[in-house]
């Protein structure tokens, strides 16, 4: 089972305050986008992961958590996982948990599973329903409920991921420690129209108060597209709408800029997990 999995980016990321179960509530729309990685499922002799590229490769790899997830509802046999890694880590491009999908979705193939994979994929981590779906979904919840949306087409953006990461649940603490701040809504006229509500991400001002350096890497890449860049999910990935692909030469030659883990464009996919 070989499957082609996208990484997303958050067009819109509303963040509700900590709850009573300890999770903060989202409001996310969710792009799946032309950068993915390869994930091959295959009958083995024992559970096993091979990683090329950047990813953990033992039982706390997403992709073979989710396998695991699958196995409290169907007998699911031992499996060699195999991904080819495209998408950097900690880069708040959902990459673990496009791999997580993938695997289920391919694993679920492998062994007939006809049921609803959402719950299951939901058990694995938050971002990885929405990258289950794929296209362009409406997240809500802790990530639980998804729904799909009007495809975005049309639209490309840029794509800048810096030489370090972000962590996750700090970050998340920090926006708790900064009393729940707003996201600056961005002015990306085609994104905007496309969605349908502002381009906004409640967690970069937490982002950016947690992630040294983060700030420069944002601010440059504005620079470079001539209108404001924007952090996706929980970052460290920089992001902004552009017409063309002369912001990504003018990226590539940036002394900051061109230093990163990753700088191309994207455009949106309407899709998830695919065979190839």
């Amino acid at each position: 089972m070989r499957y082609r999995a996208p990484a997303k980016v958050n067009l819109a990321l509303g963040v509700g305050p900590l709850d009573a179960s300890g999770y903060h509530p989202l409001d996310s729309v969710v792009q799946a986008i032309s950068l993915s990685d390869d994930v091959v499922v295959e009958p083995a002799a024992r559970d096993v992961v091979v990683v090329t590229g950047d990813a953990p490769p033992g039982p706390d790899n997403l992709a073979m958590r989710a396998v695991t997830a699958l196995r409290r509802r169907v007998d699911v046999p031992p499996i060699r996982i195999e991904l080819t890694k495209r998408i950097p880590v900690a880069a708040g491009l959902g990459g673990g948990s496009a791999d997580a999908a993938a695997a289920l979705v391919a694993a679920g193939r492998l062994v007939g599973f006809a049921g609803d994979l959402v719950p299951i994929a939901a058990a694995v981590g938050s971002a990885v329903p929405a990258l289950l779906v794929g296209g362009t979904t409406a997240m809500t919840g802790r990530g639980e409920v998804v729904d799909p949306l009007p495809a975005v087409a049309g639209v490309r953006w840029l794509v800048a991921v810096p030489p370090f990461g972000a962590a996750t649940a700090a970050v998340y603490r920090r926006w708790d420690a900064l009393g729940g701040p707003v996201g600056e809504e961005k002015p990306w006229p085609a994104t905007t129209g496309a969605i349908g509500r502002p381009v906004r991400n409640d967690l970069e001002p937490a982002a950016l108060a947690e992630v040294s350096g983060l700030g420069q890497w944002l601010a440059a890449l504005g620079e470079v597209a001539g209108r404001p860049a924007m952090v996706s999910g929980s970052g460290s990935t920089a992001f902004v709408e552009v017409d063309d692909e002369a912001p990504l030469e003018a990226a590539r030659s940036h002394a900051l800029l061109g230093s990163g883990r990753l700088l191309a464009t994207v455009e949106p996919v309407a899709h998830g997990p695919r065979p190839h």
